[in-house]
């Protein structure tokens, strides 16, 4: 007779991939096959940040930063951790937010209205086109009031 020990990590996750969509970065990767799989760690900017017991993660505490980096690894029933996936960086923003301060509020209004009336034109205007017509204009102010007023419950 004899026993055996499991020291064996599974495989890293595989197909590992994400995005940000304005308020939230979405972690997805192949499942494992592993017969002893008990779940996934996700690591952001080098530290042990949650865990999931599905393919996917949703993080929704983004600090501010403007780049998040992410890795991920299996863990089997036995305390065995894979190696970390190759680091996956994404770029942090929020539509609207003309300062970059990761905060909607009136100072960006102030900042859009600015650059309309070519007081202070901005150099980049890729969270400024709140509608995508690739024109920043008093349109796009009616949406960046109105999503700071969503934001604050309509106050």
């Amino acid at each position: 007779t004899g026993i055996s020990i499991d020291n064996l990590a599974p495989d890293t996750p595989e197909m590992f991939s994400g995005s940000f969509d304005g308020a939230q970065v979405n972690l997805s990767w192949n499942s494992s096959s592993e017969p002893d799989l008990l779940g996934y760690s996700i690591y952001r900017d080098g530290e042990h940040y949650g865990d999931a017991i599905t393919n996917s993660f949703i993080d929704t505490q983004l600090p501010n930063l403007p780049m998040l980096s992410y890795t991920i690894t299996a863990n089997d029933v036995n305390g065995n951790e894979s190696s970390q996936t190759e680091e996956l960086s994404l770029l942090i923003y929020i539509d609207g937010d003309i300062n970059t301060d990761f905060t909607l509020n009136v100072l960006d209004v102030v900042l859009l209205m600015e650059h309309i009336l070519n007081f202070s034109p901005l150099e980049d205007t890729t969270y400024a086109d709140l509608n995508d017509d690739a024109i920043v204009n008093v349109l796009d102010v009616i949406i960046l009031v109105n999503l700071i007023l969503d934001m604050n419950g309509g106050e």
